[in-house]
């Protein structure tokens, strides 16, 4: 595992990936909530899996909501963004919904991040 801390200092798409983490966390949610499973806040070790292809990275990202959720809920803005960079897992744990049907959601979101975060900054 590799450990990625991201910044706004280091990072000019910092603010880019706090909204992208706090869009897909909540849309997480949201289809639970909307499919009548039982909802419970992000616990500190509770993280979502970002999965590359394997003949391209073989490596999946595991973003931690829950600290970039409260910072955002005390009406803060995060200072710094922890990802795990891990092997892909072949056999994921179970759960009681996929988000595979949601891929041209997180494509827009994706899309949107990376149009604005290569738009040339003005002189």
């Amino acid at each position: 595992m590799v450990q990625r801390t991201f910044t706004a200092q280091s990072h000019r798409f910092f603010d880019n990936l706090v909204s992208f983490i706090a869009a897909i966390s909540s849309l997480g949610v949201a289809f639970q909530v909307h499919a009548g499973h039982p909802v419970r806040r992000f616990g500190a070790t509770d993280f979502i899996a970002l999965v590359g292809f394997p003949q391209v990275a073989g490596c999946e990202f595991h973003v931690f909501p829950a600290p970039v959720l409260t910072e955002l809920l005390m009406n803060k803005w995060p200072s710094s963004i922890v990802i795990h960079e891990v092997p892909i897992n072949y056999t994921p744990p179970s759960h009681p919904i996929w988000l595979t049907g949601t891929q041209g959601v997180h494509g827009s979101m994706i899309a949107s991040a990376f149009v604005q975060y290569s738009k040339p900054t003005a002189a």
